[in-house]
């Protein structure tokens, strides 16, 4: 009996030792910042430069270009609370960010921690594999993003069409306000677009397609969702809808969800059809008047030719576009897919 019992303590003493020995090898959580939240760095090809920022504890933005700092503001109340919801030093301290991906143009992403003495604890990596991560780090940086940063990242995006860097543009010459130019009502413009695809892809049913010849808005996870299954870009569980399936739109479709979350880029979707073949359009580019949206259309000739067919087709065409370009806009013939339409 009493050897049994020796048995028994010395097992719980085993097991004590290597319970302690795991916790004392394990990641010691430092004693964060109580001045500085988080640093937010993406670093992508030179060509797609992004504004860093930095967000103190009592609100403070600061805008930056790599280590320069270009501006601050105060965030509102409301949209703080929105961040310290979502962030929490300790969890993205201790989150798992996953394998970093082969690639030789990919992007580097950052949650920028700071310990008590202001010294620098990374987390992320390049074009790391964690969902978790990237759909934070996208979420913060959204809610990180507002009229005040838009004035920056404008000249981001002109200094990126005309191949220069912003350091090689203005580093020297950083204007406060930059001039704000009004776009006239008949002068269309070619928007700044991360990713179109335009397919001829036969008739859907208008059970499927809520209504032809609209351009459907995509500003949420729930409305692409919905976008998915109305009009065929998701394979449906009723086997007599799989009629109107399309797998290239599909599969382009989830590409683009994959590589452009909606916590940055909104969707636009257009969907047309018509009754007849000849010639049909391939969309090559989004354009906007200011107050109207669409895309600019080069005319591909149908296989049948000029005769046509008696069979309802179908074009359509989605893009990715960054938030920031609708800011300024007041849209009159783009709605969500989740308002009735008629």
């Amino acid at each position: 009996m009493k050897k049994n019992v020796k048995k028994i303590l010395a097992t719980v003493s085993i097991l004590i030792l290597a319970v302690l020995s795991i916790t004392g090898c394990g990641k010691k959580t430092p004693k964060f910042s109580d001045e500085i939240m988080f640093s937010l760095r993406e670093y992508e090809p030179w060509f797609y430069e992004s504004l860093h920022y930095t967000l103190l504890s009592d609100g403070t933005l600061i805008v930056q270009y790599f280590e320069t700092e270009l501006g601050r503001e105060t965030l509102p109340a409301d949209r703080m609370d929105k961040i310290k919801k979502k962030f929490d030093a300790e969890k993205v301290y201790n989150m798992n960010v996953g394998t970093e991906g082969d690639f030789t143009d990919g992007t580097s992403s950052y949650i920028v921690l700071y310990d008590n003495d202001g010294n620098e604890i990374k987390i992320g990596g390049y074009e790391v594999s964690s969902r978790k991560f990237n759909s934070l780090f996208y979420d913060l940086y959204a809610l990180c993003e507002d009229d005040y940063t838009k004035q920056f990242s404008d000249l981001l995006l002109e200094c990126r069409r005309e191949g220069l860097t912003y350091r090689e543009k203005y580093m020297n010459n950083t204007p406060d306000e930059p001039e704000e130019i009004e776009p006239e009502e008949e002068n269309w413009e070619e928007m700044e677009c991360e990713y179109i695809n335009s397919f001829k892809c036969g008739y859907l049913s208008q059970d499927n397609a809520p209504c032809a010849y609209v351009m459907y808005l995509i500003e949420t996870d729930e409305e692409a969702d919905y976008a998915e299954e109305k009009l065929g870009m998701r394979e449906s569980d009723d086997p007599d809808e799989l009629w109107c399936f399309n797998t290239d739109v599909s599969d382009a479709f989830q590409e683009m969800r994959m590589n452009y979350s909606t916590a940055i880029y909104n969707y636009l979707i257009y969907y047309m059809e018509y009754g007849e073949g000849g010639n049909y359009s391939h969309a090559d580019a989004v354009i906007t008047n200011g107050k109207e949206i669409s895309f600019n259309f080069d005319v591909v000739e149908s296989p049948e030719g000029d005769f046509g067919t008696d069979v309802m087709d179908g074009d359509i065409v989605f893009a990715a576009v960054p938030k920031y370009c609708f800011k300024d806009l007041e849209l009159t013939n783009t709605v969500s897919p989740l308002e009735e339409t008629e």
